[in-house]
């Protein structure tokens, strides 16, 4: 009985730490501000603010129903292969102080720069996970997948990282 109740406590105690560290999260970042800030253009755009940020693109149920259909069990490894490189990109944004959401890829993402023509992403038909960065300095974006994230924004925000 002792054990029982040894084993209750350390259960309910775990939930609360974890509890509590993900508050913590929440509010060291940016994102909830950002995400408070999303005005919606049409029922299926998004028109987001102007700053660098990251879009990590999920397959909406539509998708995944689809996936599943075509790959059979196979749609679970590659889901499980895409959920883990996705925590690694977010756990590597969150060591940068990056903004980041995550979308489904039923959401037509518009970003919108003053004095700029507004950008409309195309969708990657190839991957239904990925990541959009978006430059505000440029009003440029670049589609990368999940395997070689860290080099793609690297590479693409180069100019940014030296001039810090």
């Amino acid at each position: 009985m002792k054990k029982l109740n040894i084993l209750y406590i350390l259960i309910i105690s775990s939930i609360f730490v974890f509890c509590q560290k993900s508050n913590i999260n929440k509010e060291s970042q940016p994102l909830s501000q950002i995400q408070s800030n999303l005005t919606s253009k049409k029922e299926d755009s998004v028109i987001v603010p102007t700053t660098n940020m990251v879009f990590l693109i999920y397959p909406s149920q539509k998708t995944v129903d689809s996936l599943k259909l075509s790959l059979g069990d196979d749609f679970y490894t590659i889901a499980d292969d895409a959920n883990y490189y996705d925590a690694q990109i977010m756990e590597y944004l969150d060591s940068l102080h990056i903004p980041y959401i995550n979308v489904s890829d039923s959401i037509q993402l518009v970003l919108r720069k003053k004095n700029n023509p507004d950008l409309m992403i195309l969708k990657n038909n190839v991957n239904p996970w990925y990541a959009i960065l978006y430059n505000e300095d440029l009003h440029r974006y670049k589609i990368s997948n999940l395997v070689d994230f860290t080099s793609n924004y690297k590479n693409f925000y180069s100019s940014k990282i030296k001039s810090k």
